[in-house]
């Protein structure tokens, strides 16, 4: 059988690790044909082959190579399960002149049965050489290559673990194995994969950019597997945080992966965790060049507005396009082989498998295919309600949330309770799970002991849930993010559980779905549960995102009643709110808002002189006066005439100079994917404001007017030439691509993957 266990690959699957076993042992000359009809043949060579890894002697000339796959373990290579190949081979040899035919196969291989189609075949005339490759053959060469291990990291999820990897290695990174494997089991080597391993290995860093269940987890846990495999890491590490990084860095242990999901936010780019980056780019520069490997994922969005933020020279591999992967971008046929895998990997009996199978090809090309929806539809637990026929599978797919909330709604109470436990602690419950885990508050929602907890959660495992290693310590969570939003959601239909929801939710979901007014398809929070609102609104420092959410949420969510209440419970939260949390005067509620609480005689004067001199600050550091048109009305209103004369004046002494000094700051940042008419409108509008109002006054000299003028025209003819210059490069870029074929998308898969998922 071998030690790999070939036989629970798919056909698929096999024939993909010939085709990467070829290209490592005879190089990128090695090509394999499509699927389909091949005519004898999986793959084509012409040249000199590496002997000592093919056959026993040397042998030249043009090589054609056939895998024959089973997945019965007990199976042997006979004449009669390849003579059907004979006359196709004849056809080859007599109008290719190949001179080579290679078999590839799992199957069992006596000496015996190698010699008689070695025989049989060499009876063609013209034919050099017959060469069997047996489940040996694929032991050995496994075995001695290292990157085709970690380009194929599925084969420690199905290989024997104790064989594979080194005894001590083993034994000491045991726990954290186990945990991965079963990730690794049904794991498909994308190139996405591939190009973060090569990242990796040359440079100690990656970033897997992706939406949720785009397979970002997947990655870096193969990466993780791999790296302990194969002696090249003495721990991993999933840390969420720079702090944890300060305190788990050791540079007498160098050897380290450390992995940071989400690290510069979950749904919104946190502004308190990239601060902390900020302060530790230099150290983790210092880490990875004494060998720790360092794994970020990020949603792209997020991504995208930290990196502008952060200075190039702070942390260069962040700028480095080699190391940033794009995990989302799945071709067809990556997309058949994630969900054969998981179909054929999973817990469904053999009748449920066969009925999916008409189902499976139309089902890669829905447009909201993700790794993640595979592993459910693979999964017995998720097939309550669920009817097997062309519409409800498609529903599976484009409408997640409802199907989930079903299963949970199927749970016995002891399961449903687990879960909610799970959602309290941040989807990071401890375990063992103890009794100061579960909070009173549970207790008076759930009639349920400790001992049922423990063991609805071991039911649940790898299903639902899954208990993985985080900072060090143990902790169950959500077997993926994505289940929590429909958690969420049950726990908000039910008036009984409203406490739980405030107390178990995102803060993103509280803003989003919550209201203290009587708002239609929002859920209403009673007078009498404000106060738990109130603790979850200020039990922590929260990013920039959040906190203009929270102001946006109190601007329009709140009654008067609420307001006031509030600042008789926390005036320090409501300062908070008014002041700008970004260094911008647009598109933020805080000026807003903070003319609501002047409205209702809640806004100290000492809070608005603070946020006055804010105004001023940024309005003329920024050379932004886009507040003066008709949507800034309520900067202009806590700014009064006054404070409004106040910035022109200032804007005046500096001249024309710090205008200039802005403009080609903004040309130094501009990005390719800008529309520079779009990025230049608030400069322009602003300048144009500023000249408007020095005609509205005699206390500017027509030298400095003129000046500011000269700007204008100046500022209009370069911004024209450079978009005439970008227009030319991005018409010629696109020509290019135009030119340029992705050799995997030149031929139509002829052959169903699907065929042998339920054997």
């Amino acid at each position: 059988m071998g030690k790999y266990n070939l036989h629970l690959l798919g056909w698929k699957a096999f024939e993909n690790l010939c085709c990467n076993i070829m290209q490592h042992t005879l190089g990128a000359t090695y090509t394999p044909f499509s699927e389909g009809k091949d005519g004898g043949r999986d793959g084509y060579f012409e040249g000199n082959s590496s002997l000592s890894k093919i056959a026993d002697k040397v042998l030249d000339g043009k090589f054609v190579f056939q895998c024959k796959h089973t997945t019965n373990s007990e199976e042997s290579m006979t004449l009669s399960a390849i003579e059907g190949e004979i006359e196709k081979i004849k056809k080859l040899v007599k109008k290719h002149g190949v001179n080579h035919y290679i078999i590839f196969t799992n199957r069992k291989l006596s000496a015996g049965n190698e010699l008689k189609i070695k025989e049989e075949f060499l009876k063609i005339h013209g034919l050099e050489s017959c060469v069997v490759l047996g489940s040996e053959w694929f032991d050995s060469t496994i075995d001695g290559n290292k990157k085709l291990r970690r380009l194929v990291p599925r084969l420690y999820g199905i290989g024997d673990l104790s064989e594979i990897i080194d005894e001590r290695v083993y034994k000491q990174s045991f726990q954290i194995i186990e945990d991965l494997k079963d990730t690794v089991t049904t794991f498909v080597s994308t190139k996405a994969y591939q190009d973060a391993i090569t990242a990796v290995l040359e440079k100690r860093f990656v970033i897997l950019l992706g939406p949720p269940a785009s397979g970002k987890s997947a990655i870096a846990t193969n990466i993780c597997m791999s790296a302990i495999a194969e002696n090249e890491s003495t721990e991993t590490l999933v840390l969420e945080d720079s702090s944890q990084f300060k305190e788990h860095w050791n540079p007498d242990n160098p050897k380290k992966v450390y992995w940071f999901d989400d690290v510069f936010g979950i749904t919104n780019l946190d502004n308190y965790r990239l601060s902390g980056w900020l302060n530790t780019f230099t150290k983790l520069n210092v880490a990875i060049k004494k060998g720790a490997t360092i794994i970020f994922t990020s949603r792209d969005y997020i991504f995208n507005e930290a990196r502008h933020k952060i200075k190039e020279n702070a942390f260069k591999l962040l700028f480095d396009s080699q190391v940033i992967i794009n995990v989302g971008e799945l071709t067809l046929s990556e997309r058949q082989q994630i969900l054969y895998n998981h179909i054929k990997s999973g817990d469904l009996g053999r009748e449920e498998k066969k009925a999916l199978k008409p189902y499976l090809n139309s089902l890669t090309k829905n447009s909201n295919f993700s790794p993640e929806l595979a592993r459910r539809l693979g999964n017995k637990i998720f097939h309550n309600n669920l009817d097997v026929n062309t519409h409800s599978l498609n529903s599976f797919f484009t409408n997640p949330v409802y199907f989930f909330e079903e299963v949970i709604k199927s749970l016995e109470e002891s399961k449903k309770a687990a879960l909610i436990l799970i959602l309290l602690h941040g989807n990071q419950l401890p375990s063992p799970v103890k009794k100061e885990h579960i909070p009173d508050y549970f207790e008076n929602s759930f009639d349920i002991t400790l001992p049922k907890v423990k063991n609805a959660l071991e039911v649940m495992k790898n299903s639902l849930v899954k208990l993985s290693i985080v900072s060090q310590n143990k902790a169950w969570s959500f077997y993926h993010p994505s289940m929590i939003d429909s958690l969420q959601i049950i726990l908000s239909k039910e008036a009984e559980m409203i406490e739980l929801f405030i107390y178990a939710s995102k803060i993103e979901t509280l803003l989003r779905d919550v209201t203290c007014k009587d708002t239609e398809n929002k859920i209403f929070i009673p007078k009498s549960l404000w106060h738990v609102l109130q603790v979850r609104f200020t039990e922590r420092n929260f990013g920039s995102d959040i906190i203009n959410s929270l102001t946006g949420f109190m601007l329009r969510e709140t009654t008067d009643e609420f307001l006031v209440w509030l600042k008789s419970k926390d005036k320090a939260f409501l300062e908070e709110l008014i002041m700008p949390t970004v260094y911008q005067l647009n598109y933020t509620p805080n000026y807003t808002f903070a003319c609501r609480l002047d409205d209702l005689g809640l806004l100290e004067n000492d809070w608005k002189n603070n946020l006055v001199d804010e105004i001023k600050e940024i309005a003329v550091n920024n050379c932004d006066l886009t507040f003066f048109r008709s949507g800034g009305h309520h900067v202009l209103r806590l700014l009064g005439e006054v404070g409004k004369k106040e910035i022109v004046f200032r804007l005046a002494e500096l001249g024309a100079e710090h205008f200039q000094n802005e403009f080609e700051n903004l040309m130094y940042n501009i990005e390719n994917e800008d529309e520079p008419d779009d990025y230049f409108y608030d400069w322009f509008y602003s300048l144009e404001t500023l000249l408007v109002e020095f005609e509205n006054t005699n206390d500017i000299s027509a030298s400095l007017e003129e000046e500011f003028e000269t700007l204008l025209a100046h500022a209009s003819d370069e911004l024209s030439e450079y978009t005439d210059t970008r227009d030319d490069y991005v018409d010629d870029y696109l020509e290019d691509y135009d030119d340029y074929h992705d050799y995997s998308n030149k031929q139509e898969n002829n052959s169903d993957i699907f065929s042998d998922v339920d054997e």
